[in-house]
């Protein structure tokens, strides 16, 4: 499954792409920092 996550150089976006991709998952990550 493909994830867009908002917010993905913070801290719990952080921990949250890494557990996605662990468990096999597409990840897209948008953060404006």
């Amino acid at each position: 499954m493909t994830i867009f996550i908002t917010g993905g150089s913070g801290f719990v976006g952080l921990n949250l792409i890494e557990q996605l991709l662990t468990r096999g998952d597409s990840v897209v990550s948008f953060s404006l920092t």
